[in-house]
């Protein structure tokens, strides 16, 4: 098979490929999705880590809008395991948006690795969120429709997450950007 033929085929994107084409069009979306979430983490995530007499009046707004509009119960009375994934979030997560939206920016391909354990840990620690919210949303006043509309906000995170490590695991980290070649491990 001749080169221009295994590139046609290869799920990798080459380094030479830019950012919004349709070649590119998940390293695009996976840019967009670190910039959207280095703005989210810094305006609402934050807060599970940060005192709320630090907050900016914008940010604990937003947070009494969500908690009143979806019910929260988690981030109203953040239990201690919520605050450690907060400080996941600031201490991991914030970092590797940064370097994730730069490196993809720059079409770089050392940045899966570390997306792929993103991947993972975002899964797990949304998924315990969304089971917490299912067993004990009636014990916090939460009707079944309310439940419902969190699970909602939570579930394309957990989905993304999901999408995101499979698609690191089995199309982009095993490969050889510059040569469109599997790696040999």
């Amino acid at each position: 098979m001749s080169a221009a033929n295994a590139e046609k085929l290869s799920p990798v994107y080459s380094q030479k490929d830019p950012l919004f084409s349709l070649r590119t069009k998940l390293d695009t979306f996976y840019f967009l999705y670190c910039v959207l979430h280095l703005v989210i983490t810094c305006l609402i995530d934050i807060v599970l880590v940060v005192p709320r007499e630090y907050l900016t009046e914008f940010q604990l707004n937003l947070i009494n809008f969500h908690i009143s509009e979806y019910k929260d119960f988690l981030l109203q009375d953040p239990p201690k395991w919520l605050v450690l994934f907060g400080w996941v979030e600031v201490l991991f997560q914030l970092p590797l948006f940064l370097f994730g939206a730069i490196s993809l920016y720059q079409r770089r391909s050392k940045v899966y690795p570390y997306l792929f354990v993103y991947g993972i840990e975002a899964s797990l620690t949304t998924l315990v969120c969304m089971v917490v919210i299912a067993l004990n949303g009636e014990a916090h006043g939460m009707t079944t429709e309310e439940i419902q509309k969190l699970e909602m906000l939570y579930s394309p995170i957990l989905a993304i997450s999901v999408f995101l490590s499979v698609d690191m695991l089995f199309n982009r980290i095993w490969y050889d950007s510059t040569t469109t070649e599997k790696k040999q491990i």
